[in-house]
């Protein structure tokens, strides 16, 4: 279990450094943007399929918590990919996006 953690945290900083470059550099933004479009569904993915399958007993609420906000997470992605790069709501989207991952991580990284 504790390799499972280390892969989530790797994971949880290596998509937080994705967010950071998003919201910097628009000479990078299509690239990081594809990259995101990958890694954060595959890392909801494996996080339900390993760490909260183990978990789901323990703390139900919390895990039933957790896959919500993936849902949500999910929806805000969906809506970031729908507005062209360009856009001037794009980058608020961004943000709301962000905003909800961090409080994902910081929630979950507390709860193991």
């Amino acid at each position: 279990m504790a390799h499972i953690l280390e892969l989530i945290r790797a994971d949880h900083d290596f998509i937080r450094s994705l967010l950071d470059d998003l919201a910097g550099d628009p000479e990078t933004r299509d690239l990081r943007c594809i990259t995101l479009r990958r890694e954060l569904p595959g890392h909801i993915y494996a996080e339900e399929a390993t760490l909260y399958a183990r978990l789901r007993d323990v703390v139900p609420e919390e895990i039933r918590q957790s896959i919500r906000e993936h849902s949500d997470i999910r929806d805000m992605l969906a809506r970031l990919e729908a507005i062209p790069l360009r856009d001037g709501a794009w980058m608020p989207a961004l943000t709301r996006l962000r905003e909800a991952i961090e409080a994902h991580f910081t929630a979950e990284e507390d709860l193991i």
